[in-house]
């Protein structure tokens, strides 16, 4: 791959040049495989202290993916006077030494590498972020593609780890993070992916590439897609990606493209009534690696976050959310989509703004099988039926999530102004699910369900109880279930009982339970329903209304502070993540098949994959 980077590119060099790329492709994930290996033929160390074998890959690879008359344009300048672009970004993109506290990830502090260095425009590819494109032939998107794919297969190394091993020992990325004087052109590839998933346009996707399945577009996006989540990926060094992500998303211009880019995809993606799912090649894919980058600029950019929740409708990223949780719920080989949408959903709901927005009408805009029924709802409506949906005819393996379901619930509970009469019956349904001895008995940890549910409750009536009767009414009518919760005692010869459950187990929680302003409601208002309506029979709205002429000032505890309990990274989640990511990847590169399955440690493969 040496002696490319020519002033003039005969066509000969070109040929050469794309099929060393597509042998070390093929070959270099043989070489990955086992650690020992990888590290002889690459990270030797060499006596006159001169590049390693990976070092001088790595810069070749980059270096290719910006050649003039390969991959851009031939009248592209490899080293223009900069210095106006430089100062031009500092102005706009800098970032107060304050921020990076709370945005760069990582414990050794900001990097002097993560400054804006000066970049080329010339070289990013495509238009919207310091970019000007160029005319691109499909010859050089195809050769991106190629180089790409060989960038993916560099950083892949972590396939053959199992979870137990540090997903931060990748020397590769490590290499690519970290030296800037060695690889070339990274902020200009950053910038140029983002530009390539900003630019691709789903809807405009049809005719003879509809049909053939092998735009170039779309192989760029995808492959573009790939590489900026494995970029984005390690949280334990220094990640100079996402300090400049950081650093780019103080642009408001850039924010916006980005979110529109994302919603549009997505939102393209459930509109089109796509009923299959399947693994196999749909005519527009990449909706979990869209995802997964959502995930990553809101987990980890609180810029990002707080720009969306202010500038945008986070309803539009709400609404393919509660699609993929619903369609997919029964779906074993979605269980991770649906994981990483109640994490999206979860990540969102510990922000006030997105519970308000929650209010915002609901008008059947999802195509959701087994066809619901909305009737006068908003979006919180939504949200509740399809987390219902989930925990009542959902897979058996999404169980784990019923705690952030419960949270999620919680968190937008002091928000939400009305809840329907369908989506009130379906929160007492889950509270009843969740409360009987059975279920609490069935695992240590269950009791937390009720916890947040009291929680929930307790919010809608000290917070909003003039617009949710028909949350008061569901309690009153099902006060026996908060009754016989509240009242439960600990029997030590119940069948149902497991070893963990013992009489201080159950008093730590059960004292614990926040049932006081609940007990307070059910106990002053069942008593006047009955005598207000002994000698006839009411319908919901005659109870509806008579609710609405009692006043409870005076009856309930003085309102307690709003809890919000917001998502924390952890180990765990972080390596869920790494390998969810990775699968993906690992499953969106099967045709033809990048590495040998048989090999993969990092996760499990089903024998029908």
């Amino acid at each position: 791959m040496e002696g490319v980077e020519t002033d003039e590119l005969h066509e000969s060099t070109v040929k050469e040049t794309l099929n060393a790329v597509r042998i070390l492709s093929r070959c270099l994930p043989f070489m990955l495989e086992t650690d020992e290996l990888s590290d002889l033929i690459f990270w030797t160390e060499n006596e006159d202290n001169s590049s390693t074998t990976g070092e001088k890959l790595l810069h070749a690879v980059f270096s290719l993916l910006f050649l003039p008359g390969f991959t851009i344009p031939s009248s592209a300048k490899l080293f223009p006077d900069t210095t106006a672009l430089t100062i031009a970004l500092q102005k706009h993109l800098s970032v107060a030494s304050h921020d990076r506290d709370t945005d760069t990830i990582g414990s050794e502090g900001v990097a002097e590498d993560t400054e804006l260095q000066p970049i080329n425009s010339g070289l990013i590819w495509g238009q919207g972020v310091f970019g000007d494109g160029g005319i691109v032939t499909a010859s050089m998107k195809q050769n991106r593609v190629e180089v790409l794919r060989l960038l993916l297969v560099c950083q892949s190394s972590v396939l053959f780890q199992d979870q137990r091993q540090s997903l931060t020992g990748n020397t590769w990325v490590k290499m690519i993070l970290l030296s800037q004087r060695r690889i070339p052109c990274r902020q200009e590839l950053l910038y140029s992916l983002l530009n390539i998933i900003c630019e691709f346009d789903p809807t405009t996707w049809t005719g003879s590439s509809f049909l053939s399945g092998s735009s170039s577009d779309q192989m760029l996006f995808d492959i573009s897609l790939q590489i900026v989540i494995t970029l984005f990926e390690v949280d334990s060094w220094i990640n100079v990606f996402k300090q400049w992500l950081v650093n780019t998303m103080n642009s408001e211009d850039q924010t916006d493209l980005l979110y529109k880019s994302i919603c549009r995809h997505l939102n393209y993606f459930q509109t089109s009534g796509n009923t299959y799912l399947s693994r196999t090649r749909s005519p527009v894919d990449g909706y979990e690696e869209m995802l997964i980058l959502s995930w990553k600029l809101m987990e980890g950019n609180q810029t990002f976050l707080k720009h969306v929740l202010d500038r945008h409708d986070i309803i539009q990223l709400a609404l393919p959310i509660c699609y993929f949780m619903w369609s997919c719920r029964n779906s074993p080989q979605h269980s991770g989509l649906v994981h990483l949408c109640t994490f999206l959903l979860l990540l969102l709901s510990g922000e006030r703004d997105f519970a308000v927005a929650l209010n915002k009408p609901y008008d059947d805009q999802l195509y959701l099988d087994d066809n619901p029924v909305f009737t006068d709802s908003c979006i919180a409506d939504l949200i509740v039926i399809v987390i219902h949906k989930l925990i009542v005819d959902g897979s058996k393996s999404l169980s784990s999530l019923y705690s952030c379901y419960c949270t999620i619930l919680n968190n937008i509970s002091p928000y939400v102004k009305r809840f329907s009469k369908l989506a009130s019956t379906k929160l007492f349904s889950i509270f009843e699910k969740f409360s009987t001895p059975k279920f609490l008995f069935a695992s240590e940890q269950n009791y937390q369900f009720v916890y947040f549910l009291m929680g929930m409750y307790s919010n809608i009536i000290q917070y909003q109880y003039e617009g949710n009767l028909s949350i008061v009414y569901s309690l009153c009518a099902g006060v026996s279930v908060v009754r016989n919760l509240v009242n439960m005692e600990f029997s030590s010869g119940s069948s149902f009982q497991k070893q963990f459950s013992t009489k201080e187990w159950f008093d730590a929680w059960k004292n614990e339970l926040p049932s006081s302003t609940v007990l307070r409601l059910v106990d002053f208002l069942v008593p006047r329903i009955k005598s207000h309506f002994s000698e006839s029979d009411p319908s919901t709205s005659d109870v509806s209304k008579f609710l609405s002429e009692i006043t409870l000032v005076g009856i309930l505890p003085v309102p307690h502070p709003i809890v919000v309990r917001k998502y924390q990274r952890n180990e765990y989640t972080s390596t869920w993540f790494a390998t969810y990511s990775w699968g993906v990847i690992y499953l969106r590169n099967l045709n033809p098949p990048i590495w040998d399955g048989s090999k993969i440690k990092l996760f499990q493969l089903n024998k029908t994959v």
